[in-house]
């Protein structure tokens, strides 16, 4: 596989994000989110994007190690003053 095929599967996380909040209806500028529609987009996404999120007792969603990067880097890439604003790290 050549390094344009490998790059084809990958996508960037601004565009995730957009697609998140086309879905949930917010239309905010990514730099004037609040802090709920932050909140909301990450939430959808890991919901919607990651392998490992699941339901315990079919109502409590539990968010386990990939789930939490996701949720990470998107708000580190997309969102660094959120990011800083709340210390966010995982330590594994």
């Amino acid at each position: 596989m050549s390094t344009e095929s490998e790059l084809n599967l990958f996508t960037e996380p601004g565009l995730i994000v957009a697609w998140a909040k086309h879905n949930l209806g917010i239309d905010t500028p990514n730099g004037e989110m609040s802090d709920d529609e932050i909140r909301r987009v990450i939430k959808w996404i890991c919901l919607d994007a990651s392998i490992d999120t699941g339901k315990v007792d079919g109502k409590y969603y539990v968010y386990r190690k990939v789930s939490v990067s996701l949720m990470l880097s998107i708000v580190l890439l997309v969102f660094p003053e959120f990011y800083e604003r709340y210390q966010l790290a995982q330590w594994n």
